[in-house]
């Protein structure tokens, strides 16, 4: 009875280690197909938020130009002189 105990608990510690590894297999694949952990992905998604921050960057710099130009003007008329649109 005991031996038969034993060989029982053994074969049990050999499945759990075989699952155990099965487990880490498992997430090693699910990482490597994973489409976040793909190097292109997150180079495509740095490169897009590059390009937003270039684009409020850009903004801010004509906000900046009409500012300065508000600034100098003494009166509204003055702001548009030259222009082909007053």
């Amino acid at each position: 009875m005991q031996e038969a105990l034993a060989r029982k608990e053994a074969e049990m510690q050999a499945k759990e280690e075989k699952y155990q590894r099965c487990i880490e297999k498992a997430k090693s694949v699910i990482i490597t197909l994973d489409p976040k952990q793909d190097p292109n992905a997150e180079v495509a998604e740095l490169r897009n938020q590059i390009q937003e921050k270039e684009r409020i960057i850009v903004n801010m710099e004509v906000i900046i130009v009409f500012l300065s130009l508000v600034e100098k003007a003494s009166s509204p008329s003055q702001l548009f002189k030259g222009s082909q649109y007053f």
